[in-house]
């Protein structure tokens, strides 16, 4: 893993935290449109 690609996920997972608490559907939307992205740069495996 290359450091932007963790800062990335450290910024996807603040947001999370963040929707988590005001909007749990925003974040589930926000989860899986970030995994999307990530499996689109070949990053993502599972």
């Amino acid at each position: 893993m290359n450091k932007l690609q963790n800062e990335r996920i450290k910024l996807a997972r603040k947001t999370i935290e963040a929707l988590m608490k005001d909007d749990p559907k925003a974040a589930q939307l926000y989860w899986r449109s970030f995994k999307k992205q990530e499996k689109l740069l070949g990053r993502f495996k599972n």
